[in-house]
């Protein structure tokens, strides 16, 4: 990951969600909410969706993801983008 989305990660993750940046836990799998928010971005100005982080008392925590979780999302996500019955058009 380049340090520059990096670093706008953590100025996002300072401010906190907002229409253009969205964080989602995803320590019990793939939050099933990602394809509605991916969906609502998608028809408005777009934005970032970040798994593995959640908001919680006003303050970002990390769901500490292993490295086997993080391939398995990749995957399902992947799946998903080319899957017509999941998203309309793939807009990665």
């Amino acid at each position: 990951m380049d340090s520059d989305f990096i670093t706008k990660i953590l100025q996002a993750i300072s401010v906190g969600e907002s229409s253009d940046w969205e964080f989602k836990s995803a320590r019990g799998g793939f939050p099933g909410s990602f394809w509605e928010t991916y969906s609502a971005m998608a028809n408005d100005n777009g934005g970032v969706v970040v798994l593995g982080l959640r908001e919680r008392d006003a303050s970002i925590e990390l769901d500490g993801l292993t490295v086997e979780q993080i391939h398995q999302y990749k995957k399902i996500l992947w799946d998903g983008l080319h899957n017509r019955s999941i998203v309309s058009l793939n807009l990665l």
